[in-house]
């Protein structure tokens, strides 16, 4: 569910572009990926699924007091798959590879 290239994309161009993009100067700070990144990448990309609601491209702010309550939605779906997951270690296995594959 939570394996998509869509997501590695967003994370790729927002922080591991080039040697000077934040995931690549504070490398330490991103292994495993950061949980609360990768649910902000999953809210940017429900913002474009927006702008596309109607079939055209509508452009839409990405603002904190619009997408706060979709930010806190898909944390509490990660935190439950975490919980479901938790034997196997899942989320953190994910988290890892989304580090990886950010190189």
């Amino acid at each position: 569910i939570y394996i998509t290239p869509a997501i590695q994309q967003v994370i790729n161009a927002v922080l591991f572009k080039n040697k000077s993009d934040d995931g690549v100067k504070w490398a330490r700070y991103y292994e495993p990926f950061p949980k609360a990144g990768f649910v902000l990448a999953l809210t940017a990309i429900e913002c474009v699924i927006n702008e596309w609601e109607s079939g055209m491209c509508k452009m839409i702010m990405f603002k904190e007091h619009e997408y706060l309550a979709v930010y806190r939605k898909h944390l509490v779906s990660l935190n439950k798959f975490n919980t479901m997951t938790a034997s196997i270690g899942l989320l953190t296995k994910l988290l890892q590879q989304v580090y990886e594959n950010g190189w």
